[in-house]
């Protein structure tokens, strides 16, 4: 493992502590408020949350930023008729801008509506350098009793040397991966088919959307009838080291990770676990 990856790990392992001690006042969510506007100054990559007032973004805009090194370039609108809440975000080599995170309700791209099944989903973009979206790819969870309870979404993500994408996020019970049409690709299920907890997925894409694997669920986590208040898996960062594995960075409760039987000692225990490129086994 080489010293940066060692760095990136590091930082991850401290931000993960974060994210744990935030679990226990949130069952999941989001790292950017309910934001459907990102802005890029430069090369780096902005998101305004709903909250923010559209004169902040239009001062920026109008240049009454003092210092030369920043300027207002681009801005995307995902939108739809619910929210639309953005996980993480990456470029790729040419580019291209992708985003990952949860919708509820409806998302619209290219004139064409996709729906969650109920409460959040997962959703993932493909923004070119002309500002276009190329693709949008969907994950659909369970049905529940509730709609707080459908908490569905891509939380990490990171992009290799060949532009694939390593996608990392929650679901409650199960997951559908859909391609382009709609059409069910793979799915992974909970731990239980009646109790509720939030179970961890990692899913491969390359740079056209085509889905290649999944991994995750399937904890043994304990469950709740009414609450995800325990069973908990997140995965909170991904990181490649130099030949391009992907070291996952979250948390964990059951005793089933990524098919290594694994204990936790606390309600929700820190991990990082190292997978093979292809998704069959950790290596």
């Amino acid at each position: 493992m080489n010293k940066n990856l060692n760095k990136k790990l590091l930082l991850s392992f401290i931000l993960l502590f974060t994210v744990v001690v935030q679990q226990q006042l949130s069952a999941f969510a989001f790292p950017i408020g309910s934001s459907n506007l990102k802005f890029r100054i430069n090369n780096a990559s902005f998101f305004r949350p709903s909250f923010a007032s559209n004169m902040d973004l239009l001062n920026l805009k109008n240049g009454n930023v003092t210092s030369e090194m920043y300027s207002f370039t681009d801005a995307y609108d995902i939108s739809g008729d619910g929210v639309v809440q953005i996980g993480r975000s990456v470029r790729d080599s040419n580019g291209n801008l992708y985003i990952t995170g949860g919708f509820t309700g409806k998302i619209e791209v290219n004139e064409v509506w996709y729906e969650s099944s109920q409460g959040y989903d997962l959703y993932l973009i493909k923004i070119n350098t002309n500002n276009e979206i190329e693709w949008i790819r969907t994950g659909n969870g369970a049905v529940l009793s509730d709609d707080y309870l459908s908490v569905d979404g891509g939380l990490a993500m990171t992009i290799d040397s060949e532009n694939n994408l390593y996608v990392g996020g929650g679901f409650v019970r199960s997951m559908t991966f859909r391609d382009a049409d709609g059409d069910s690709v793979f799915a992974l299920t909970g731990s239980s088919e009646s109790l509720l907890n939030i179970e961890l997925f990692v899913a491969k894409y390359d740079q056209d959307g085509t889905f290649e694997w999944a991994m995750g669920g399937e904890s043994n986590s304990e469950g709740s009838e009414s609450s995800l208040a325990s069973g908990r898996n997140t995965v909170a960062d991904i990181e490649l080291d130099s030949e391009g594995y992907p070291y996952i960075i979250g948390s964990f409760s059951g005793t089933n990770l990524f098919g290594e039987t694994v204990s936790s000692v606390g309600g929700s225990d820190i991990f990082i676990a190292s997978l093979d490129k292809d998704g069959s086994q950790p290596f």
